[in-house]
């Protein structure tokens, strides 16, 4: 089915296929808004028919391309993903400064840069990324529109093990097939069913892990709800929060097994981020001893790089972290940023700001608490594109790993 809009002052009309989800959707109202507003639509495009469509129709099947062709007043823009639709966005920007729509290929990936150039290229044998949702479910914070990115933006980079923060039951439930959990699968990923999840609000895991079906299995796995936690009145969804999951997963093509885990430490008070890490730990060497495996844990610390919680993991406990270890790329953006919100005349959850390049009060985080002599760390990214800046307050953070 075929959606137009129409701007009957320079005759430009913008379509997309509804069957190409949410993605041709957002690319074709933020498109029809950026000409409407611009002085130099009707002399460089007036008249055209512009369509875009997804390269592919499986919505597990991504690639960095897009490709424009432009016969006469039609350009038809047909893009493999995100970061090829962040192209030819930029591509709409360079036609209004020139006057000039030509036909021709980009690749999104190296167009967008940064962390994003890597998405469609491993530079490790495996790649873990970790991602804080934001829990907030009000009509402001569009939960199952954010949902519908968070899970686009796994399939574009496709970790094996993502472990996620703020997955909370409003993220969960109640949202008519935009839920979480359907919208991971939609793109592949099941979630790792760990055992013992108890905590203080619907007993519900809000720091899952997610594996990528295709590539690794479940092995088996726990949960962990901190023992240490605030006794005022923060709040039983938060403190429900404050909790770690851990799996064992075993990579399809060859056998071998790692230990993932994903954690979200306390956001207040630092001393608590402390002895939460501590317990973490405790946990840890527990499941060093009884698997001998190599682990990667990851997630919302809430604690920068002088702080108490993360100075326990890498300083007392001796921690690596990804972002130290990488050889080929480390991100320099924060890892968090503005709140996203509605915007009733897009119709579109949308930023309110940018990245800020303060690598130093980044609070998520990649460590191994179980290095092997052998850890070739790669790249450690923060994704930063369209959809990761209007998805949360968080951007995913992703490292490529070779145990």
């Amino acid at each position: 089915m075929q959606i137009t809009f129409e701007n009957e002052e320079s005759g430009i009309r913008v379509s997309y296929r509804l069957e190409d989800g949410y993605g041709s959707r957002r690319f074709a109202v933020l498109l029809s808004e950026k000409l409407s507003r611009s002085e130099r639509a009707a002399e460089s495009l007036g008249g055209c028919c512009i369509s875009v469509r997804r390269e592919s129709p499986d919505q597990t099947a991504v690639s960095p391309y897009c490709r424009i062709a432009v016969r006469g007043r039609r350009i038809d823009v047909t893009a493999g993903g995100i970061l090829a639709l962040d192209a030819a966005m930029r591509y709409f920007d360079r036609v209004l400064e020139t006057g000039r729509p030509e036909s021709c290929e980009l690749r999104g990936d190296r167009e967008a840069g940064g962390a994003n150039a890597y998405a469609f290229g491993r530079r490790g044998s495996h790649r873990v990324m970790y991602y804080n949702i934001l829990w907030d479910a009000d009509a402001r914070h569009c939960p199952g529109e954010r949902n519908v990115m968070a899970a686009d933006l796994v399939r574009e980079f496709g970790p094996d093990v993502v472990g996620l923060q703020e997955c909370g039951r409003y993220k969960r439930t109640g949202l008519y097939f935009e839920d979480i959990i359907s919208q991971m699968a939609r793109v592949g990923y099941r979630e790792a069913p760990v055992s013992g999840v108890k905590n203080s609000f619907h007993d519900v895991n809000c720091v899952p892990l997610f594996y990528r079906e295709s590539e690794v299995r479940f092995v088996e796995g726990g949960y962990h709800w901190y023992v240490n936690q605030p006794t005022d009145t923060i709040g039983p969804m938060d403190v429900s929060s404050k909790s770690l999951s851990w799996g064992v997963f075993e990579t399809r093509a060859t056998g071998a097994r790692f230990l993932a885990a994903s954690t979200h430490l306390c956001t207040q008070v630092e001393g608590l981020r402390v002895a939460q890490a501590e317990e973490a730990c405790r946990l840890f060497e527990e499941l060093r001893r009884r698997y001998g495996l190599p682990m990667v844990l990851g997630g919302d610390f809430n604690s920068h790089h002088r702080d108490g919680g993360y100075r326990y993991f890498r300083d007392v406990a001796g921690y690596p972290a990804a972002s130290g270890l990488a050889t080929e790329y480390t991100a320099t953006e924060k890892s968090y940023h503005a709140y996203p919100e509605f915007d009733p005349g897009l119709g579109l959850c949308m930023p309110t700001g940018g990245a800020e390049y303060e690598t130093a009060k980044t609070i998520d985080h990649i460590l191994f608490p179980a290095a092997p002599a052998g850890l070739q760390v790669g790249v450690f990214g923060v994704v930063v594109n369209s959809f990761s800046l209007a998805a949360s307050d968080h951007f995913p953070i992703f490292s490529d790993v070779t145990f």
